[in-house]
């Protein structure tokens, strides 16, 4: 179990990488998961940053400072891999 998790957690690492590079990247796609959260769009947020091609679990949660990211993953439908991003504005 601990190797799958492992192997799940660098999924998880590789997806979030993509998502990273594509916010970091284009200004626009920034500037727009940043304005749909400010303006508490939660489902529009997810739609924003599923549309990177990101298929984990998500959670995500804002403040005025920052956006949160949390990705999940399981392992034979146990819960075994979280990964939480925090990106300040």
């Amino acid at each position: 179990m601990f190797k799958k998790s492992a192997t799940e957690m660098h999924d998880l690492m590789l997806k979030a990488d993509s998502l990273m590079q594509k916010l970091g990247s284009s200004e626009s796609f920034a500037k727009e998961v940043m304005n749909a959260a400010q303006q508490n769009q939660q489902q529009k947020v997810k739609q924003l940053l599923k549309s990177t091609g990101l298929e984990a679990e998500m959670e995500t949660n804002y403040n005025p400072d920052s956006l949160t990211i949390k990705l999940q993953s399981d392992v034979n439908n146990i819960d075994c891999c979280h990964l939480t991003i925090v990106l300040r504005w």
